[in-house]
C-alpha cells in the first residue's frame, strides 16, 4: 500500500482528528469473513484509470465503488456497522478518499456525503480517555 499521507482537505481533517479520538477498544478490529470496508484497503492508485484525472474518475467507476459500500441514504446506525480499525477499515476509507481528493483531483463534494456521515458514525463512539467528552 502507498503510504498515508497527511490530509490538507479540512473535511479529510476532521475525519482524520475523529478516527484518532476515537477509543480503539471500542470499534470492531477488521476480521476475515467480515470486511465491509475491505474495498477501500490497499493502494487506491490500483481502483481507477491512471490516465484520468479530477472528476472523470468519478464517472469512471468511483461512483459505482463508493456506492457499493455505502448504498444511496444510509443513515448513521448503519454506518457506524461499517466501521471497523485497520487499513481495510475506516483508516483505508479515509486513505482512499485522500488520494482521489488530493493526488487525483477529484471533486471533494462528491465524497462530502459519505465523509460526513463516517464522521457523524465515529461521534457514536467512546472517545479516548483524555479527550474533552465521553461517550
Amino acid at each position: 500500500m502507498v503510504p498515508a499521507r497527511e490530509p490538507t482537505s479540512k473535511l479529510l481533517l476532521t475525519l482524520k482528528k475523529k478516527i484518532s479520538h476515537i477509543d480503539p477498544a471500542s470499534i470492531p478490529v477488521t476480521e476475515s469473513g467480515y470486511d465491509p470496508l475491505g474495498p477501500f484497503g490497499g493502494d487506491p492508485s490500483t481502483y481507477a484509470n491512471p490516465q484520468a484525472r479530477g472528476d472523470d474518475l468519478w464517472e469512471d467507476g468511483l461512483n459505482k465503488h463508493v456506492h457499493g459500500t455505502f448504498g444511496w441514504g444510509m443513515d448513521v446506525e448503519e454506518a457506524r456497522g461499517l466501521i471497523q480499525n485497520g487499513t481495510e477499515g475506516v483508516s483505508g476509507v479515509l486513505e482512499f478518499m485522500r488520494y482521489f481528493i488530493e493526488e487525483r483531483g477529484v471533486s471533494e463534494g462528491l465524497f462530502k456525503e459519505k465523509i460526513e456521515l463516517l464522521i457523524k458514525a465515529l461521534d457514536t463512539f467512546p472517545m479516548r480517555i483524555g479527550y474533552e467528552t465521553h461517550r
